[in-house]
């Protein structure tokens, strides 16, 4: 009996010296799968940090390179565009305010007419805006009085959209 346990409990050694939890193995790049330590591989990217925005490099694609590490040669700044002048953005793109904090952005043209119901975003038609967390209606965007002759009160109001860049909506 003494003799069986004892070779069993060998056994159990030598079992354990071979087997190796998951955590030992180094990561290998190019498996197509996240494993601690890499950035990406292939196709897989940390979604924390999968589009150029989210690195604050500006817009554009995020790829991997071959030693899983990010790949941010296809960032680039946004396009220097005027939302109200439509100037910077070619083809079916016009020139918005892409979101809350004000960035300007050449994004895909949109058709919501003056006054129309609308979401936040690119909804409304090149010139005009849904004011963020503002209004759910397509308003004139303006940099002072002259933009808004003929709509409304003729008042721009540049603290409804309170941005940078002194744009506001004509009321």
């Amino acid at each position: 009996m003494r003799s069986t346990l004892a070779t069993f409990s060998l056994l159990v050694l030598l079992g354990c010296i071979a087997c190796q939890s998951t955590a030992d193995y180094a990561a290998v790049c190019g498996n197509d799968l996240m494993e601690d330590g890499e950035d990406c591989d292939g196709s897989q990217i940390d979604p924390a940090r999968d589009t150029c925005e989210k690195l604050e490099q500006g817009t554009g694609s995020v790829g991997c390179h071959d030693d899983c590490t990010l790949d941010t040669s296809a960032c680039h700044e946004p396009a220097a565009c005027d939302p109200i002048e439509q100037t910077g953005c070619s083809g079916y793109f016009s020139c918005y305010i892409s979101n809350a904090q004000g960035e300007l952005g050449c994004l895909p043209t949109s058709t919501g007419a003056l006054g129309q119901t609308c979401s936040t975003g690119a909804y409304c038609e090149p010139g005009l805006v849904c004011p963020f967390g503002y209004a759910t209606t397509c308003h004139k965007l303006c940099r002072d009085n002259g933009h808004c002759t003929g709509i409304g009160s003729g008042t721009c109001n540049t603290s409804i959209v309170e941005l940078e860049t002194g744009l506001g909506v004509c009321l």
